[in-house]
């Protein structure tokens, strides 16, 4: 039986943003956060084959007032540890990362001015500047990293790139550079969320440089990733297929209540994962997964790189 060495935690599946093509608004799950003790008995229960925890699947990790605390208990297994976050609330996290001991953190600024990041990066609350609290804390981490003279968490901002923001993607370049930013993804735009209305959002945000468009053919993809080496465990301990399914379209059984091994070993499981791997679930419809995310600028010298990658980090 092959088990998974990758798991992406929903520490919680509410967000304080709306962005335009985010299908958070449209989950149909009840809300909530993840229990702390519920995540250390699945922790230990998956210790074995679990390598990896990525902590961010459908909304905001840092809106989970224990963030740094479920970091730490992964990190305490010997877990290599990512999350994923839009970084309006990194200012008050920085210190507490970087002493979980996170290993490398996705953080998204799709602007360099307020105008272009609020086309995008709607708030859930009107008035509210989530440009400033998402760069600010994106430079008080990078800062607070330097002065400690700590390696991690690998700081990766993730600029989307469509047609409201692709002029500013130098000045994205100059700036991740000052800040001493590790990596800088100018991501390509995918519009499988678009509600049906693919054509429709492609004429409205597609950027001209087709480069930032991703394009796939499900033909040449070959068998998903997700089938055997990931999965994902929503808040409440539901085991679901992959993170493309935000709204829990397929789920296996809840890992808190019944075990993880026991829902994964499960015939029903293993007989959607003959589907998985034909990617002919219904989420599969549009899902990227395999494909170009965009493009990676590496802000770090050769030499700290090689320097890097031979201390293990």
């Amino acid at each position: 039986m092959i088990y998974p060495t990758e798991l992406s935690i929903e520490l919680t599946n509410i967000c304080n943003l709306k962005c335009v093509l985010c299908d958070n608004p449209n989950i149909p799950r009840p809300k909530g956060f993840m229990d702390f003790e519920k995540f250390k008995k699945l922790i230990d229960e998956t210790d074995r084959h679990v390598k990896r925890v990525n902590f961010g699947v459908t909304a905001e990790p840092l809106l989970h007032p224990q963030v740094d605390q479920f970091i730490a208990y992964a990190k305490s297994k010997g877990k290599y540890t990512i999350l994923t976050s839009n970084a309006t609330r990194m200012v008050d996290f920085t210190t507490k990362l970087i002493n979980a001991g996170l290993d490398a953190v996705v953080l998204s600024l799709d602007g360099m001015t307020r105008e272009t990041y609020e086309k995008y990066r709607k708030g859930a609350v009107v008035g509210i500047n989530n440009f400033d609290a998402a760069k600010t804390g994106i430079e008080i981490l990078c800062q607070k990293k330097e002065s400690l003279n700590k390696k991690n968490p690998h700081v990766i901002v993730s600029f989307l790139v469509n047609r409201y923001n692709e002029h500013e993607i130098d000045t994205a370049k100059e700036w991740s550079k000052k800040m001493k930013v590790d990596t800088l993804l100018l991501k390509a735009m995918h519009f499988a969320w678009a509600g049906g209305k693919e054509e429709d959002a492609m004429r409205e945000w597609a950027p001209k440089n087709k480069e930032f468009i991703r394009q796939y053919d499900y033909t040449k993809l070959g068998i998903c990733a997700w089938t055997n080496n990931s999965t994902v465990v929503y808040w409440d301990g539901e085991l679901a297929s992959c993170c493309f399914d935000l709204i829990g379209r397929t789920t296996f059984g809840n890992a808190f209540t019944e075990g993880f091994v026991k829902i994964w070993e499960s015939e029903d499981h293993k007989s959607k994962q003959v589907e998985m791997a034909k990617r002919t679930l219904a989420q599969c419809v549009g899902c990227s997964s395999g494909v170009k995310l965009g493009t990676y600028v590496n802000n770090k010298s050769f030499l700290s790189r090689i320097t890097q990658k031979i201390g293990g980090e």
